[in-house]
Order: structure tokens, then sequence, then C-alpha cells
């Protein structure tokens, strides 16, 4: 009996051992993210304070006007489904409907990429307005993975990497100087890159030189994609050989392929016997990988 309560007594303090040290990380975890967090605050804080101490009346008036919109930005994160506070955005959105719009602050490329990367959520930027990103469906989300998980096997070996939509790729003319506006900075939802990266600065986060673009596309960007996006692609990206646009609701991808310097190919793609042909990066890709999982939605019965 004296050995089975010493054996037990040694249990318990090893179980509160562990968990003293399983709390003790989690104190630590803590600790560093919030310490992450403030430094990421500081960092900002910092830059738009050397912007608001600036003798140039003109700098110190787009400064608030960066502020403004900066706050608008916050107000509209905040008003998205699922917010907490509901009846607070369909009052402001109230106000916001009777007042007359007023013209958004213009950022430069500097500003945009010190606010991106002080930020915890991605923002894309088009000649000098920032558009935070919403968030994706399931089937985008599947699609995106599926189409990794096809990729990632046929690129090894290769000079050629995958990356998802966490990359970062500028569209636009190399900026000349400080206080540029002009450009297109988006996170595509897959990027394949051949050779040696290039990067817009030391920081290493803006991609310039892709090969592939795969974009899934939703009913509130299909358009832009198709349009601005694409011709964009096709000016500033002389590396880029194929652009293919993937619909969620059917399976049915859009893939143009760079003939000449002038010049694209296109090829739709229907049906899950298909397939995708990248003759570029030497992958193929059936369409009944991508969509695998994928629920399409039904079709109406006729009355």
């Amino acid at each position: 009996m004296l050995w089975h309560n010493s054996v037990c007594l040694a249990y318990t303090q090893h179980a509160l051992i562990v968990m003293s040290c399983l709390a003790a990380c989690m104190v630590a975890w803590m600790i560093v993210s919030l310490r992450r967090d403030t430094q990421r605050r500081e960092a900002a804080r910092r830059v738009y304070d050397r912007l608001g101490q600036e003798e140039d009346p003109e700098i110190r008036t787009r400064h608030q006007a960066r502020r403004t919109h900066e706050a608008a930005l916050t107000g509209l994160v905040a008003c998205r489904p699922g917010g907490a506070a509901p009846t607070r955005c369909r009052r402001k959105e109230t106000i916001m409907a009777l007042a007359p719009t007023p013209q958004p602050y213009l950022f430069t490329i500097e500003e945009y990429l010190a606010f991106e990367r002080a930020s915890d959520e991605r923002h894309e930027y088009l000649d000098g307005v920032i558009y935070a990103m919403a968030g994706e469906s399931p089937n985008h989300g599947t699609i995106c993975v599926n189409l990794t998980a096809s990729l990632v096997p046929q690129l090894r070996g290769s000079p050629c990497r995958v990356f998802s939509k966490d990359t970062k790729v500028l569209f636009g003319p190399t900026p000349r100087s400080r206080g540029s506006r002009q450009g297109l900075f988006a996170y595509p939802d897959l990027v394949v890159v051949c050779g040696t990266m290039q990067f817009h600065d030391a920081a290493q986060d803006v991609l310039l030189n892709p090969t592939v673009i795969i974009e899934v596309l939703s009913p509130s960007t299909e358009g832009f994609d198709r349009g601005e996006k694409f011709q964009r692609y096709r000016h500033w990206l002389p590396t880029l050989t194929d652009y293919v646009l993937v619909a969620q609701h059917q399976p049915v991808m859009d893939h143009y392929h760079r003939t000449a310097a002038n010049r694209w190919e296109l090829v739709a793609y229907e049906g899950l016997e298909a397939r995708l042909e990248l003759e570029a990066i030497g992958c193929t890709v059936p369409l009944a990988e991508v969509y695998e999982r994928v629920e399409f939605p039904s079709e109406e019965e006729p009355s």
C-alpha cells in the first residue's frame, strides 16, 4: 500500500512539473508575440510621427489625409460580416450614404510598403489606393491547395518553385524616385518562379519575375482579374509566360500563353477530363485533381 501511494505521489509530482513547463512555455510565447506586435506598431508609429513633424505643409496635409483614410479602412474591417458592432456599422453606412463621397488619399509606394509590413492583414495597392483583401470561400481555398499539391511534385529537381497566395508581386514601372504612386502590388493565388528570384528591395517580400500566375476567380474580382490586372501583367512582366484563370462554380479554366512579345494565345479547358498543359514549366495538371472535393452549385430544375 505504501509503495502504491509513493508511485501515485511521484506521478502527481511529474504531472505538476509537466503542466508548469507547459504553462511557462505558453506565457513565454504570449510575451514574445506581444513584444513582436508592439515592435511592429512602434515602427509604424515612428514612420507616422516623422511624417507628421515635417516642416513642409504639403507633406503634413497628406499625412493627415492618410490618417483619415487608415481610420476608414479600420472601420471597414470592423464592419465586415461577423463584426462586433452591426448596429453601429449600419448607422455609419447611413451617414456615409448621406455625406458626399471623399476622394481617397493616394499613398506613395513607400507609405504602402511601410503600412503593409506593419499590418497583420494583407492589402493590395493600385496607383495610390490601398484595398483590404477579403476572405476566401471553402472552394477557393480547396482549389488553391489542390493546385499546389499537383504542381509541387512535378517541379521537384527543376529550377522552378511554387509560392502560395502570401507572395506579393509588383506589376508596374520600377519606381525611379521617392513619392511614386504608379503601380499594382497584388497577391496572386499561386505563383511559379523559375531561376533566380528578383525582388523590389532588400526586404525581399515583393517579387518581380514570376513565370506562371494562377488566379482563382471570385464574383467580386473576376472583372478586374480578366481586365485591368491582366493588362498590367502583359505590359509589365516580361518574364511571365502563362496566366491561368480558374473558375470556382464549374470545372473551367482559361489559359493565356505568351507566344511572342505582344501576342497571347487563349486555350479554354472544360470538364473534369481536361488537362491543363503548362509547357513552360513542364507540368500537366488534370482538372479532376484541381476540383477534387470542390462542391459545385446544384443546377435548378426547369419549372
